[in-house]
C-alpha cells in the first residue's frame, strides 16, 4: 500500500458515512482497517490497527478530508494530504502543502469525471485522475457520484490502486448489521 498504514482523518459534513465508505472499500481491498466516528462531522479510519485507542485530540492523519463546514488550516497542517472539493482548495493554498481536489464538473481538479449517465437507475461515469480515465459503473444504491469521487480521492491518496478502487464500487455492498463497520476493530 505505498508505505501508508497510518490514519485518514475526516472533518467534514457526513464524515461518518464518508469513513463508512472508505473502510469497506480497504476491507473490500483486503486491508485491515477500522474506524471511530465522533458525531456526524469527525470520523477516523486506521489501517493496521493503529491508534484506535487513542484521543482524537491526539491523532494526527495521514490524510485529512475537509470541506467548508469544517474548515481548520491549523488541523491541516499535521496531515501529510489534506483532500477537498476543488471549489475549496483556495482555502488550502499556503497553509498546506499537499491539497488533493475532486469535482463533479471542475476539469482542472485532480480527480474528476466525466460522461455520467444511468444504468438501471445507478450512476455510471469515467473518473479521471493522473492522466487514467477509468469507467466506474456504481452496484451500490448507497453512493452518489460526489460519495465515489471524494472516497476514490482518499483511497488514491492511500495508496490503493484505481482498478481496486472502481472495483469496490462496481460490486453491490453486501448487507451488515447496524453499527458494523466492516473492519477489524
Amino acid at each position: 500500500m505505498n508505505g501508508f498504514s497510518g490514519t485518514i482523518g475526516f472533518r467534514c459534513r457526513d464524515a461518518c458515512r464518508y469513513s463508512r465508505i472508505v473502510c469497506d472499500a480497504l476491507v473490500e481491498c483486503g486491508f485491515d482497517a477500522g474506524l471511530r466516528t465522533e458525531g456526524d462531522n469527525v470520523a477516523y479510519v486506521f489501517m493496521s490497527c493503529q491508534g484506535r485507542e487513542g484521543a482524537p485530540e491526539q491523532e494526527c492523519p495521514d490524510i485529512i478530508v475537509c470541506d467548508e463546514s469544517c474548515v481548520d488550516p491549523n488541523t491541516a497542517e499535521m496531515s501529510g494530504v489534506v483532500v477537498t472539493d476543488y471549489a475549496n482548495a483556495q482555502v488550502w493554498q499556503g497553509v498546506c502543502g499537499n491539497v488533493f481536489t475532486f469535482s463533479e464538473d471542475q476539469y482542472g481538479a485532480d480527480l474528476t469525471c466525466r460522461n455520467v449517465s444511468a444504468q438501471d437507475g445507478l450512476p455510471v461515469f469515467d473518473i479521471l485522475s493522473a492522466g487514467i480515465l477509468s469507467r466506474v459503473r456504481v452496484k451500490r444504491n448507497d453512493v452518489s457520484v460526489r460519495d465515489v469521487l471524494l472516497c476514490s480521492a482518499v483511497l488514491i491518496n492511500a495508496g490503493i490502486p484505481i482498478a481496486s478502487i472502481v472495483g469496490c464500487f462496481g460490486r453491490r455492498k453486501e448487507e451488515k448489521e447496524p453499527g458494523a463497520s466492516g473492519g477489524k476493530t
